[in-house]
């Protein structure tokens, strides 16, 4: 029932999210009354409101990473138990939800976040039957089959544990899933999620991912452009400007989950021609846990390069570090707010690169101390031929190939001394080809904030919350639209993209679910010169 996110269904959940909040929230007898003829008031009005809607051109669909499970229940003989009592169970935050089985036995959760539960069924006459460790990934349709429920008291359990691996038996999809264990296990040069999409199948992703957090290509995927790949955070597109990249990644250390549906996927998955990459983010548990980590590459276990000894370049600096930390947990205090243990949680990380890592060499010819004043007498080519200035209103050489003084513009000549003076006159090496070399390194620090709230006000509704920010601060000698790298001085290219996500799923019946997902992403970039490299004009 999970389908594309319109107008209509918008609606419908925020109302329904307010009613239900309040139903949940009613602690006394004035308050049930009030939540009855509010409740009332709310349905008359909802119908109106559907009807004018449905009038409405819906131009707004959305996508979701929410799983759906399916089942029976039966007892020993293989009769449906109609109306039994069946309970899903996150076992991280042991938020739960219960639904009743219809005449034939089944039952459906229609709308659930990826997270590892416990399924229970029960019924009078019967024994309690508990199916634990059944894995909800992104966007999965997970059907756990027939429950048994044999004759005897409830307070009897019957336990039995989820296949690893079980068979997708309610979906044609082709997909693939990386979990936050294998992010922890395989290598990853910049701790870029984008350079573990090489090991899906059908992917032809040959490279090693960013160096640090940053825009993030995912590659082609079956032959299709990676133009026409979705990349997606918690059911919100991440790749704002349309093409096959991300701005703003979150950092693997935030990261629960990726799921690549690669083909065959279902309908609400619109827009695209090649994969989907949807994004999991971490959330919080019922116990607080955290995470600590600092990663560093340095020049001082590198060796330089050859052309670097040759030109008798100095072993630039080569710095990437990277220093993470997570801590999420359940949000409650005394009194009264000891009761959102239970319903409200909270996963906060934050990245800090601040990398370093070198230019490489750069080789140019520059004018030097004679040719500045239009004496040419000592330039010579890679063939070892002087170069002959001619004299554009005669065209004959100037005598000694020199350039009088008084035909030299002095603004031009001034001009001139923005560029810097020859260091390299080893024609040995340089053939002639150059005589100026330069060396350095670039300033690229990147940081990364990420908050996600989820808050469960009944077993109806469940809702949450996103936020994060990535910003990325180039300082280097070039930069994409300041290029300038025989300059001594340096330019800088700073990059931002926050975003927020929001989500809530209303679940008033069995058969209905509303489910609401909202976001937004931004992007700013914006470059120049740095005040050093002014001053030198």
């Amino acid at each position: 029932m999970v389908g594309p996110v319109i107008s209509a269904l918008a609606i419908l959940t925020i109302c329904g999210c307010v009613a239900e909040f309040w139903t949940a929230n009613a602690n006394n007898d004035n308050s049930r009354v009030f939540s009855g003829l509010f409740s009332a008031k709310l349905k008359r009005t909802l119908r109106f409101a559907l009807v004018g809607l449905l009038c409405l051109p819906m131009s707004a669909f959305g996508q979701t990473t929410s799983g759906v499970i399916t089942g029976q229940v039966e007892d020993s003989q293989g009769a449906a138990i109609p109306q039994a009592k069946v309970t899903l169970t996150d076992q991280q935050t042991t938020v739960s939800q219960s639904v009743v089985t219809d005449k034939n036995g089944y039952f459906v959760f229609p709308a659930i976040k990826p997270a590892t539960y416990t399924v229970s069924a029960e019924s009078a006459g019967f024994q309690r039957f508990e199916k634990k460790n059944v894995n909800v990934l992104a966007a999965d349709r997970i059907a756990i089959g027939v429950m048994h429920l044999p004759v005897g008291a409830v307070s009897s359990v019957v336990e039995v544990h989820a296949d690893v691996t079980p068979v997708q038996t309610t979906s044609s999809e082709r997909s693939t899933v990386i979990t936050s264990e294998q992010m922890t296990g395989l290598l990853s040069l910049g701790r870029d999620f984008t350079s573990l999409l090489r090991i899906v199948p059908g992917s032809t992703y040959e490279g090693n991912g960013n160096n640090q957090l940053n825009t993030a290509s995912v590659g082609n995927f079956n032959g299709v452009s990676n133009n026409f790949n979705s990349i997606n955070t918690d059911g919100v597109a991440s790749n704002i400007r349309n093409v096959g990249i991300t701005e703003g990644p979150l950092n693997m250390d935030a990261i629960q989950e990726i799921k690549v549906l690669n083909a065959n996927y279902q309908a609400e998955y619109g827009k695209v021609a090649g994969a989907i990459v949807d994004v999991v983010s971490k959330s919080g548990t019922k116990q607080f846990h955290g995470s600590f980590a600092y990663y560093f590459r340095n020049e001082a276990m590198n060796a330089n390069s050859y052309f670097s000894n040759r030109s008798g370049v100095a072993r630039a600096r080569y710095r990437y570090n990277t220093i993470t930390g997570t801590i999420g947990g359940p949000i409650y205090g005394p009194g009264p707010l000891k009761s959102l243990k239970d319903k409200l949680f909270f996963f906060y990380s934050q990245d800090y690169e601040p990398s370093t890592t070198p230019l490489g060499i750069s080789q140019y010819t520059v004018p030097t101390a004679l040719e500045r004043q239009g004496d040419f007498s000592q330039s010579y080519n890679s063939s070892g031929q002087l170069y002959v200035v001619t004299d554009p209103e005669t065209g004959k050489p100037f005598p000694g190939n020199k350039i009088p003084s008084s035909r030299i513009n002095p603004d031009m000549q001034k001009l001139l001394s923005i560029f810097p003076l020859p260091n390299f006159t080893n024609t040995a090496v340089s053939n002639g080809d150059y005589n100026y070399v330069i060396s350095g390194s670039s300033k690229s620090p990147a940081y990364q904030e990420e908050l996600r709230i989820d808050y469960n006000p009944s077993d109806k509704l469940h809702t949450y919350f996103r936020g994060q920010d990535l910003t990325d601060k180039s300082t280097s000698r070039s930069q994409p639209a300041i290029y300038a790298a025989w300059m001594p001085g340096t330019v800088f290219y700073n990059t931002s993209g926050p975003s927020f996500a929001v989500n809530a799923t209303y679940t008033p019946t069995n058969n209905i679910v509303n489910e609401l997902a909202l976001g937004v992403g931004l992007w700013f970039e914006t470059t120049g010169a740095s005040q050093s490299t002014l001053d030198l004009f």
